[in-house]
């Protein structure tokens, strides 16, 4: 105004925590193009008032920007829970839940790596926010644990920060420990595996039952392939899991041997010899 015709430097102020500013031209004659670069840790926030202040010789004057700082859009995935156990042949499910922030709001495919030998995952909607991951493991799938399963997540998002470009991949991760088991069995064992038993006496092995894969069901006891005259039955021992078996021979049982006695454990469905 008033025929003033010189170059003004200009300068900002009043910056949030992790703000920048820069002027393209400065000094200016007529306009300047002011770019305000946020860092990933700017304070975020707003509206700030930050000044604009114009300098040339002992003139001065300023106007004022209303500036506000948002968080990029983001989301986070978490395993609920975060520990699962899987059963060879059976299947576990989990809840991912998606949680978005910076105003995200876009579907999010979930894949899952680092799975055990023979199993697979698969996900399916859950309820708002969330994916259920079902995990099955084949009969013959490897055994052990805690192993480290990542689930990863991955969407092309319409904007984002300025250096992942437009759309923007936006990615994130949450873990999972998995431990494949056995499923539920139990084995026998007979000490002494070896009896003599003389006519018209006994002769007592245990027979141990060791469960396995969580199995916690009784056992019912069998012989079976035993010599004429010879009869067995089944006592509880005095050790836990362990059954007194004793062998009765009459005065007229068959003699000779050695002969291989069967003892078949049964639970529900499961047996064992």
């Amino acid at each position: 105004a008033g025929g003033f015709t010189s170059g003004v430097t200009l300068a900002a102020s009043g910056l949030p925590s992790g703000v920048t500013a820069a002027f393209v031209p400065n000094p200016a004659a007529n306009s300047s193009v002011l770019t305000l670069t946020a860092t990933s840790a700017a304070t975020a926030g707003g509206p700030v008032t930050v000044t604009i202040n114009g300098t040339s010789g002992a003139l001065t004057a300023s106007t004022a920007i209303a500036l506000t700082v948002s968080v990029p859009p983001s989301y986070t995935l978490a395993a609920n829970p975060p520990t699962l156990l899987v059963t060879q042949g059976s299947n576990a499910a989990d809840t991912i839940t998606v949680t978005g922030a910076g105003g995200f709001n876009s579907p999010v495919s979930l894949s899952a790596s680092g799975l055990p030998n023979g199993v697979t995952a698969a996900f399916a909607p859950g309820s708002a926010g969330t994916q259920v991951l079902t995990l099955t493991a084949s009969s013959t799938a490897a055994l052990g644990g805690p192993v480290t399963v990542t689930i990863n997540g991955t969407t092309l998002y319409p904007s984002g920060p300025p250096s992942c470009g437009v759309p923007c991949n936006l990615t994130a991760s949450t873990t999972i420990a998995l431990t494949v088991n056995p499923p539920p069995s139990f084995t026998l064992s007979a000490s002494p595996a070896a009896v003599s038993v003389a006519q018209g006496g006994t002769g007592t092995s245990t027979i141990a039952v060791t469960d396995m894969g969580g199995f916690s069901g009784s056992v019912v006891l069998a012989a079976s392939g035993l010599p004429s005259g010879i009869t067995a039955s089944f006592a509880a021992g005095t050790t836990a899991g362990t059954q007194v078996l004793t062998l009765t021979a009459s005065d007229s049982a068959a003699v000779g041997g050695p002969v291989t006695v069967t003892i078949t454990g049964i639970s529900g469905a499961l047996t064992a010899t």
